[in-house]
């Protein structure tokens, strides 16, 4: 039986990272933010400790159909996971979405590049993936898991 995940934000967390999201919906934003997992029963815990936001200057490519952190961003982040034995978030948009669901280019990046550089370089590190639309309410959330190469379905966000 597959435990049913939830992401739980606090709400300054969660206002901080959607005030960042939708400054600009032009173009497609990005966020970082930091979980532990706390598994009960059946259910199992994200829960959101942390946040960084990129500067404009931290973006490698921002435009209306692509986004992209720099690497001494996503470095920064990689070395805060493995001191403080965190979990990965990785937050963008699809600013023109109502109905959101990841892109192809999402699933790519995260079988082919993020997943295997976590596995290899940080392997208790964890990535789970948010993808919010046209407004905050509207999004998606996903894990990857390694053994098993597939996604995983969150079920919901909780923002307390």
């Amino acid at each position: 039986m597959r435990k049913s995940r939830t992401i739980v934000f606090r709400r300054s967390d969660f206002d901080k990272i959607t005030d960042h999201l939708y400054a600009d919906t032009s173009c497609e934003a990005m966020a970082i933010a930091f979980f532990r997992k706390v598994r009960t029963g059946a259910s199992e815990r994200l829960l959101v400790g942390g946040v960084e936001i990129p500067s404009k200057a931290d973006y490698e490519i921002r435009s209306p159909a692509r986004v992209g952190l720099k690497s001494g961003f996503l470095e920064k982040c990689f070395k805060r996971c493995e001191k403080e034995r965190l979990h990965l978030l990785d937050i963008h948009t699809h600013p023109w979405q109502t109905d959101v669901d990841f892109s192809g280019i999402d699933d790519h990046e995260a079988r082919h590049v993020k997943g295997p550089y976590l596995r290899t370089y940080l392997p208790g590190v964890q990535v789970a993936y948010i993808v919010h639309g046209k407004e905050p309410g509207f999004l998606s959330a996903r894990t990857w898991n390694y053994q098993e190469r597939s996604f995983g379905l969150i079920a919901k966000v909780m923002i307390l």
